[in-house]
C-alpha cells in the first residue's frame, strides 16, 4: 500500500495545483482522461535532452519545486509522443491505474497530463529516444540548473498517432474518471468557499 499512498498524495497535490491555475487562467483544461496544459502553463516546465552521460540516457521533463512535489509522487507508467504534425505535437504522461484494498482505499483510474511541444525541432529529437525521465530544475543566480542525481521517474517513451487513444482498454475503465474526481473536488471547494470558482463541465477530450 506504500506505493498507493504515495501516488494518491501526489494526486492530491496535483488537484491543488490544478485548482490554483484554474483560478488564474483557463490554460489547464480538464478532459475525460486528465489534464491538458496550454502554452502559458507549460512554460513552468522544461523539455530537454541530456548533453552529458551523467544526465541519463533519456529525454527529460524538468520541473520546478512546486510541480516536482506531485510529479515525483505520482506513479507514471509511460510517456506518449503524438507527432502527426510537428506544429501540433504533444507529450502526454500516463499515470498508472492504482488498486485500493477493496475497503477504505478506492481504486484510482489511470489519468494523463498532456503538454504542448512548442519547438518542432525538439519534437523530432524526442523520437530518437526510448525513455523519458523527470528531473528537478531550479534557478541559481539566474542560471538554470538541472539536477544530475537520480530522476524523479524513468519510464518508456512511445510515439503514436493522435488517432490512437492515449489510454488502452484496461486503463480506460468504465465508471469514475479523473474528470469526475477533479470536478467533485472543485464542487467541494465551492461549497467550502461560497462565491468561488464556477464549475463548468469541459467539452474537450483527449
Amino acid at each position: 500500500m506504500k506505493e498507493y499512498i504515495e501516488h494518491i498524495a501526489g494526486f492530491a497535490l496535483l488537484l491543488d495545483w490544478q485548482s490554483r491555475w484554474h483560478n488564474l487562467s483557463d490554460d489547464v483544461v480538464v478532459t475525460r482522461s486528465g489534464l491538458e496544459l496550454g502554452k502559458w502553463v507549460s512554460q513552468r516546465f522544461l523539455l530537454g535532452a541530456p548533453r552529458r552521460p551523467r544526465y541519463g540516457k533519456g529525454v527529460f521533463l524538468g520541473a520546478q519545486s512546486v510541480e516536482a512535489e506531485w510529479l515525483s509522487r505520482i506513479r507514471w507508467k509511460r510517456a506518449v509522443l503524438q507527432l502527426d504534425t510537428p506544429a501540433e505535437a504533444r507529450l502526454t504522461l500516463v499515470a498508472a491505474r492504482q488498486f485500493g484494498d477493496g475497503k477504505d482505499l478506492t481504486d484510482l483510474p489511470a489519468f494523463t497530463v498532456s503538454f504542448p511541444i512548442l519547438d518542432a525541432n525538439l519534437a523530432e529529437v524526442l523520437t530518437r529516444f526510448r525513455f523519458f525521465e523527470g528531473r528537478f530544475i531550479c534557478l541559481d543566480e539566474e542560471e538554470l540548473v538541472v539536477d544530475s542525481g537520480p530522476p524523479m521517474f524513468h519510464i518508456p517513451l512511445v510515439v503514436q498517432s493522435v488517432s490512437v487513444p492515449i489510454l488502452n482498454d484496461n486503463e480506460a475503465v468504465a465508471g469514475r474518471t479523473i474528470d469526475d474526481l477533479i470536478n467533485e473536488r472543485m464542487a467541494a471547494t465551492n461549497r467550502e468557499q461560497p462565491g468561488g470558482i464556477q464549475v463548468v463541465k469541459p467539452q474537450a477530450s483527449v
